[in-house]
């Protein structure tokens, strides 16, 4: 294999999260964890001349963060030199809010990407046979450790629990179980925002797949929830039922 293209993984034990079920369960999770870095970094380090066969890995994908606006032409590049020719053909792109969004301008990103820049980002997988699938984080990840995501800093009303403050240097494990926020899938104005913000970006990329996210969500049925909620709706299913109603009949 060429050694030249290496790619960085993060070792479990540096991310750190609430305790999950027993030490059974936790071994299967690093194994797991173990398994996909090992196979992301073989992916990675195939040379173009060892493309993997089409047959026995018929989705080759790969999952990134969006780049910023000024990066734009890096990354096709990326795409082009190193994704093509190990034939990758899904590409997960992690937008999240860093779009510069027209349907609700308060959640723009004046550092993040235009629509134009998106269709050349679209236009150079099409031409590569690289099916794009933008991800917009739902429901979980609207804060990471004591920096608030954009979504709650621009609408603080949709916080879940906004009795839990940020503390000014985070740590794990803390007195509140802040591992990161939610929004509050019941407030009666959250999807009119969070949906017309998927529905942007995924026209931008011109998209027939959204990745919504929704992992890490760890704050459920707690006792100090906001008067919109009914507890006995507090559940992840919920969010799937609602996201998928909107989704599903365009994409």
């Amino acid at each position: 294999m060429n050694n030249t293209h290496r790619c960085r993984t993060r070792c479990a034990s540096q991310r750190r999260g609430p305790e999950r079920g027993s030490a059974t369960r936790s071994a299967c999770a690093q194994l797991g964890r173990a398994a996909l870095s090992l196979l992301l970094v073989v992916t990675l380090n195939l040379s173009a001349a060892e493309k993997t066969d089409n047959k026995a890995l018929p989705v080759r994908g790969f999952c990134i963060p969006a780049p910023s606006g000024n990066r734009v032409d890096e990354f096709i590049k990326f795409i082009e030199e190193e994704l093509a020719p190990r034939s990758v053909n899904t590409l997960i792109l992690r937008v999240d809010y860093g779009f510069q969004f027209t349907s609700h301008p308060e959640m723009a990103d004046k550092n993040g990407l235009s629509k134009e820049q998106a269709q050349k980002i679209a236009a150079a997988c099409k031409r590569h046979q690289i099916r794009i699938i933008p991800l917009v984080n739902l429901l979980g990840h609207q804060s990471w450790q004591s920096n608030c995501g954009k979504l709650l800093r621009v609408h603080p009303e949709f916080d879940e629990t906004p009795a839990v403050k940020f503390p000014e240097k985070y740590a794990w494990p803390n007195p509140d179980k802040l591992y990161c926020k939610s929004y509050c899938p019941r407030h009666p104005q959250v999807h009119d925002v969070v949906f017309a913000l998927v529905d942007e970006v995924c026209d931008a990329f011109e998209a027939d797949a959204f990745h919504a996210g929704m992992d890490e969500v760890f704050y459920i049925g707690e006792d100090h929830f906001p008067a919109h909620w009914d507890p006995k709706l507090r559940i992840p299913r919920g969010q799937v039922v609602a996201a998928a109603s909107i989704v599903s009949p365009k994409y």
